[in-house]
């Protein structure tokens, strides 16, 4: 819990630097969304019947790699990529593989409950949802520059940026799913609840 409320008040204090420094309220709006939604997890955990089926190790390893995935974002909105060179480039590896291994822990472990569990179905699902999600992200990027001239639709003279991210996070796929081949049992049985 205290991970979260640090991520929390971290968040907030973005949104403050660019409502009173650069003026950019879209990202003043990104950061309140996410001041908040840190703790989405812990909500949907207790209020659904996702308790019935996971556990609070399970949350906490979503609250540790969603910190992950939004501070790295956090600094690409801070223009960090145009001092790293490849930042750009590993976040758009990092969080497609982060992404599609959090899909597959989630569907594993629903599945398993449900006395369905399949390691192709989960496979084939998580990572079809990730590259969906990140062709959608992309459109996202394009159509927040074309309402509020965000610029995160392709970086300052490099007019492949667009296809180098969706190439990257496609590629992030045959590595992810190797990772769950071989490591989701094991992470599954890590995750449960500790036995009294």
């Amino acid at each position: 819990m205290c991970t979260t409320i640090s991520l929390s008040a971290l968040f907030f204090v973005f949104s403050l630097y660019f409502a009173f420094g650069p003026h950019d309220y879209f990202k003043v709006a990104a950061g309140l969304f996410y001041t908040f939604a840190v703790f989405a997890p812990r909500y949907l955990y207790m209020h659904t019947t996702m308790h019935q089926w996971s556990s609070w190790r399970t949350i906490a390893f979503i609250e540790i790699v969603g910190g992950l995935f939004v501070s790295l974002n956090a600094l690409g909105a801070l223009k960090f990529y145009l001092s790293a060179r490849y930042f750009d480039m590993v976040l758009h590896l990092i969080i497609p593989l982060c992404t599609t291994l959090l899909i597959a822990m989630l569907l594993g472990q629903y599945l398993q409950f449900i006395g369905k569990y399949s390691l192709l179905s989960v496979q084939f699902f998580s990572a079809s949802c990730t590259i969906l999600l990140i062709l959608l992200w992309e459109y996202f990027e394009w159509q927040s520059d074309m309402l509020f001239g965000t610029h995160m639709h392709g970086q300052a003279g490099e007019p492949y940026d667009t296809l180098y991210d969706i190439m990257a996070g496609v590629s992030a796929q045959p590595i992810a799913l190797f990772i769950i081949y071989r490591y989701l049992h094991a992470l599954h049985v890590w995750l449960q609840p500790p036995k009294r």
